[in-house]
């Protein structure tokens, strides 16, 4: 699995892009580069997930949400997903986000993604993206 995270708007809103087949043990990694941006932004940080291009992934739900314990961080705010995936990630995802307790969606695009987090959260501004 390769994985690639940074700010889109900074402090505020981390990208993140997936692909390949993911190993737990690659999980680790991830999550240690999400703390690190959590961390350091200013909440609530959003994180816009595009795993378009996920393979395969691991069904051990108990295990994934142990490793995955950003999503218990207190500056998390909003995960979106962006873009259609496989189906395995379509069932996993969103279970292992209900589980957590966090908030989730998935939209189409990364214009209607931010058009949904500027409803969410007012301190969204237009064009602060860095890309």
């Amino acid at each position: 699995m390769a994985h690639e995270i940074q700010w889109y708007i900074p402090s505020r809103i981390i990208r993140m892009d997936i692909e390949g087949d993911i190993l737990l043990d690659e999980l680790i990694d991830l999550n240690q580069d999400l703390k690190v941006l959590l961390d350091e932004g200013h909440a609530p940080v959003h994180l816009i997930v595009d795993d378009t291009k996920v393979g395969k992934m691991p069904f051990q739900l108990h295990k994934i949400q142990t490793l995955l314990d950003f999503m218990h961080h207190p500056s998390l705010g909003w995960v979106i997903g962006v873009g259609e995936v496989n189906p395995l990630v379509n069932y996993v995802i969103p279970m292992i986000t209900k589980i957590v307790g966090i908030n989730f969606i998935r939209r189409k695009t990364i214009d209607e993604t931010l058009a949904f987090l500027q409803s969410q959260d007012f301190s969204i501004k237009d064009n602060q993206s860095t890309e």
